[in-house]
Order: structure tokens, then C-alpha cells, then sequence
């Protein structure tokens, strides 16, 4: 590695109050999955208190040193993708089963 490369992953490690790795696209991967673990348990999940829902995204923005509003449109933005997701397949089953066909009609 040249001095440049090597003083620039340095100072990605030691720059912030908590160690990360210099590897970003890493650390972004462990974000993105932090984001869907939380979105999945609100898709999924039936009567979450939504102090666990604050406590979460309050807990998530302070490891990943981000705004608490930026984790929260993260959030949200994986929602609507995977109500987009459901939504194309219950239409798509509806299109292969006539009997379902209403599946995809509540949307």
C-alpha cells in the first residue's frame, strides 16, 4: 500500500470516538444490515411498543454516529421497499391463481 493509503485507513480508524474499520463498504454492509434487522421487526411485528422502536433507532444513530432522523428515513425507506416487494408478489400470485386473485386488491 502506498503511505497515503495506509495514513488515510489510519485516520478512518481513529477519527471517531468508537474504533470502525477503514474497510467502509464493510461498515456500510453492517449498517444496511442493522437497518433491515430493525425494519424487519416492525414489517413483521404486531403491537411493538414504540418506545422500543425510539430506543432502537436512538441506539442505532449513536453507534453509526448518524442523525437519528437519517436512521429513522432508512428505516422507512427499507419499509416501503419491502410492502413494494409483498405487493408485487401477492399480485403476482394473484395473476397465477385466479382463486387468489384478490390478494393483491387490498392495496
Amino acid at each position: 500500500m502506498e503511505q497515503t493509503e495506509v495514513d488515510a485507513a489510519f485516520q478512518t480508524i481513529v477519527r471517531r470516538p468508537e474504533l470502525h474499520s477503514a474497510d467502509v463498504d464493510a461498515d456500510l454492509e453492517v449498517l444496511r444490515h442493522d437497518i433491515r434487522r430493525i425494519a424487519s421487526a416492525l414489517f413483521c411485528g404486531v403491537g411493538i411498543d414504540p418506545s422500543i422502536v425510539d430506543f432502537a433507532k436512538r441506539r442505532t444513530a449513536l453507534h453509526w454516529g448518524l442523525d437519528e432522523e437519517v436512521v429513522d428515513q432508512m428505516i422507512s425507506a427499507r419499509l416501503l421497499s419491502k410492502a413494494a416487494r409483498l405487493m408485487a408478489d401477492l399480485q403476482w400470485l394473484g395473476a397465477k391463481d385466479p382463486h387468489r386473485a384478490d390478494l393483491g386488491a387490498a392495496a
